[in-house]
């Protein structure tokens, strides 16, 4: 008897899985790193090409004359480290965890870094929690 291999296993990955890998081992080796956001003298070196790519808050500043696009320094004035944490975790593997704790602060920060699938998914936590 013959046995027909299947072949989704053969298939290879597509390109987005190599690139999301490859920034997320990027970010986490601190490696080719061009920008940094603090938050409350907190320092997260991480890749302007990334936040530019994937939020319009970012893109417009790192494209235009601000100083951020100058120096790559990102100061998020009332924001705590464990949310920048958390929404570059996400924007880096796609994965977050929100507590009933979290979810508030996540979602006024997504909602002013204007990153709409983030905002989904703490109105979803948080909405579940009501």
């Amino acid at each position: 008897m013959v046995m027909e291999e299947d072949d989704t296993e053969k298939a290879p990955k597509p390109l987005g899985h190599y690139i999301r890998e490859g920034l997320k081992q990027l970010y986490q080796d601190h490696q080719l790193c061009d920008a940094t956001i603090v938050a409350e003298g907190k320092r997260f070196p991480c890749h302007r090409m990334l936040l530019a790519a994937v939020n319009p808050y970012f893109r417009a500043m790192f494209v235009s004359s601000f100083k951020e696009s100058q120096d790559g320094e990102v100061l998020m004035q009332d924001m705590a480290p464990s949310t920048v944490q958390t929404i570059l975790q996400y924007l880096y593997t796609e994965k977050i965890s929100v507590t009933s704790e979290t979810a508030q602060a996540v979602f006024i920060a997504a909602s002013r870094l204007q990153i709409l699938p983030l905002l989904e998914i703490c109105s979803r936590t948080m909405a579940a929690l009501t």
